[in-house]
């Protein structure tokens, strides 16, 4: 399957008063998979919309392989979706769902046929033609709907909240699924969803979404430990948030007499009020020094727990072994280093 680019060029759209998508611009490089994430209301759903054509933007242009689509219809862009539910046929078979949208392509019944059995071959339910949709597992059904989507050979795949409708036993594995089939593919991808984890494990590129508005753009890695803004240190992963005051050397006091090192700190200048972000790994137990308080709380995660600990200035999250210490005990946490942000624009 040919490689394309997709390109979002300054995309608005408002639904009466309300800002869905204001002046998105995105680049999705050919073969590569987009996530877009955010909490709802963000427009990530409405950015998919726009791009598959059933939303026309206020502003802005849809464009792929060079060519604005921005005027076309769904049909004529020739995109694949996969809706949050599928939208499979349960009167038809599993061969005749991936052949629905070949009918208009012109094929013989030959050709149809081969193309089916390609495309459920792509998404490892090679011999599936026969079987009814309703004897499927949740799992096996998103491959159905994913091999309905590339059997015409879509110049673009969407995919909205792909794996929202299985139990959470199945998602891990159906990611792994999903993953391997889009690999092979070879397709622009772009998909949406408010699971984190969901987009680190499908994502080469994140955007993250607020009202509307482009947060931030990167690789999972960039977002996690290069953050922009607080919402986006605070949305994806998990971190703590406390007020602080900038002092000299690069470092942040959070409390009297306790001072972290900032991680790459930028425009922040001695005596600045900022929001301080610190993820659970950054803190660690200290003996009689750093910052003071009583665990409220352990959470099991396996070989390791995640402890709440309130504190004078509000409670922080570390994470240790499990016998670290036990609930209703005095620690003391310091930061080997934390984010932080102007005030103003927290």
């Amino acid at each position: 399957m040919a490689e394309t680019g997709l390109r979002l060029e300054q995309l608005t759209k408002r639904f009466d008063d309300h800002l869905a998508v204001g002046d998105l611009s995105l680049d999705v490089s050919p073969g590569s998979v987009l996530a877009l994430l955010g909490p709802s209301g963000s427009g990530k759903t409405t950015t998919l919309r726009l791009i598959a054509g059933f939303e026309r933007p206020d502003a802005g242009r849809v464009v792929i392989d060079g060519e604005d689509v921005t005027p076309l219809g769904p049909a004529d862009r020739r995109f694949g979706m996969v809706f949050q539910h599928y939208a499979l046929f349960p009167h038809l078979t599993v061969g005749e769902n991936v052949a629905f949208g070949l009918d208009r392509r012109g094929m013989s019944p030959a050709e149809r046929q081969s193309r089916v059995a390609e495309s459920l071959a792509l998404v490892d339910l090679a011999g599936f033609q026969s079987r009814a949709v309703s004897a499927l597992s949740g799992g096996e059904q998103q491959r159905v709907a994913v091999a309905r989507a590339i059997a015409p050979k879509p110049r673009v795949l969407l995919l909205d909240e792909p794996l929202s409708n299985l139990d959470p036993s199945l998602r891990e594995r159906t990611r792994r699924e999903l993953r391997a089939a889009i690999d092979q593919i070879g397709v622009t991808t772009v998909f949406v969803t408010h699971e984190q984890e969901e987009a680190f494990a499908l994502g080469d590129v994140i955007a993250v979404l607020r009202e509307g508005q482009l947060e931030q753009v990167g690789a999972p890695t960039e977002l996690y430990e290069e953050p922009a803004s607080q919402f986006v240190a605070t949305f994806v992963g998990r971190a703590s948030t406390l007020s602080g005051v900038v002092i000299n050397g690069g470092r942040v006091r959070v409390a009297t007499g306790v001072e972290w090192p900032m991680s790459a700190p930028v425009a922040l200048v001695p005596g600045q009020r900022v929001v301080v972000t610190v993820r659970p790994e950054s803190l660690q137990l200290s003996e009689d020094v750093g910052l003071r308080g009583t665990v409220t709380e352990r959470r099991y995660v396996g070989a390791r727990a995640y402890f709440t600990l309130d504190t004078e200035v509000g409670a922080v999250e570390f994470a240790a072994s499990v016998h670290a210490a036990d609930v209703g005990e005095t620690v003391w946490v310091n930061a080997a280093g934390c984010r932080a942000f102007p005030a103003e624009t927290a």
